[in-house]
């Protein structure tokens, strides 16, 4: 049946015609009932059976969506509606939640009617007047027999619901399109707890340079809700303790929220930090030797240096020729340039 109301008392002469009584008895359409008798539609219906009203036209969303949305009604005069009727036939249907991560709930249903226009539905009404309606939602088409038992996915909407319990009602429902009755049985309802996403503060990189020892690579980040953990893998090995190496490299520290009761977890990020190669030292330096004299053999020309240990090694070049770790030698008398240089690795930069 057609439940396409229009509240009364709009003079619109774009309406259609309303039927009329006149005085002396003739039934007729006008335009304007000044004169004689408006005729003004009635149903017979059961007031009790009315589950709730909504606009006539778009007044659902016609999306499958697991978040509802914010549901518009719209009131005053000219306004048109249509109602959703409570159907004797769908008392076998049944819901419960069983499981939960974050603000998506896991529902599990049985006993629902299925068919081109079935639905699992949700309305999220007002916790402290449950006649105000502020989400609704089709949560799953049942198009399929097999539909007729199942679960489904609830995402709980989150912009000004946070931190509060509220009533949401699943039922299954008929939903027959913009100005036709819709269909619906008993609602299943669910006390929810909107968890809150926090803040976080995220950590920083540390400017760092190698010493041998292991060290802090982040500056501790915050967050106002669950706990804060850091890990060097992706996926696991989550703890509060900041991540430390020694080595020189480029490093990825992940972090992330764990939730509690009140509050959502955070998905992971992560940060890039370096320790850079230290500078070598000197435990002792060339130096030339002194007081050579010619004679005819070859002589070397200096006191060999050292680097502190595992800091690399020394090379060496006599004038123009190339590095090698070789002491320069020489045989004939006169004066030579020697230059030397550290060769570091891998913790280690080269120095001149």
């Amino acid at each position: 049946s057609n439940s396409c109301t229009r509240s009364s008392g709009d003079s619109n002469w774009s309406y259609t015609l309303a039927a009329s009584i006149s005085a002396s008895g003739s039934v007729g359409t006008v335009l304007n009932v000044d004169g004689v008798y408006g005729v003004l539609p009635a149903l017979n219906l059961n007031p009790t059976s009315i589950i709730f009203a909504s606009n006539a036209i778009a007044g659902k969303d016609s999306e499958v969506n697991t978040t509802p949305n914010k549901f518009e009604f719209s009131t005053g005069r000219g306004n048109e509606y249509k109602l959703t009727i409570y159907d004797e036939n769908r008392r076998n249907f049944s819901a419960s939640e069983i499981s939960r991560t974050n603000n998506e709930i896991t529902i599990s249903y049985s006993g629902a009617k299925t068919g081109d226009n079935e639905y699992i539905s949700c309305l999220i009404p007002d916790k402290d007047d449950k006649s105000n309606i502020k989400y609704y939602g089709k949560l799953k088409q049942l198009s399929n027999s097999s539909d007729t038992n199942g679960t489904v996915i609830l995402k709980m909407p989150e912009d000004e619901l946070s931190g509060e319990t509220w009533p949401v009602e699943i039922f299954n429902e008929q939903c027959n399109g913009d100005c036709e009755t819709d269909w619906a049985g008993d609602f299943i309802e669910l006390n929810v707890f909107v968890k809150i996403t926090p803040t976080i503060n995220a950590p920083t990189a540390k400017t760092l340079e190698y010493t041998g020892k292991p060290q802090e690579l982040i500056n501790a980040g915050s967050t106002n809700g669950g706990t804060l953990k850091y890990s060097l893998k992706s996926d696991s090995e989550y703890s509060e303790s900041i991540p430390t190496a020694a080595d020189t490299g480029n490093y990825t520290v992940y972090y992330k929220v764990e939730g509690d009761e009140i509050y959502t977890d955070v998905a992971a990020k992560s940060i890039s930090v370096t320790i850079a190669k230290a500078n070598p030292e000197f435990e002792t330096k060339p130096s030339a030797k002194e007081n050579l004299v010619y004679n005819k053999s070859e002589q070397q020309l200096i006191e060999i240096g050292k680097v502190k240990e595992n800091q690399g090694h020394i090379e060496y070049k006599k004038d123009d020729g190339d590095y090698s770790e070789n002491v320069p030698v020489a045989t004939d008398a006169g004066t030579y340039n020697i230059f030397y240089k550290i060769i570091g690795n891998e913790n280690y930069n080269d120095s001149l």
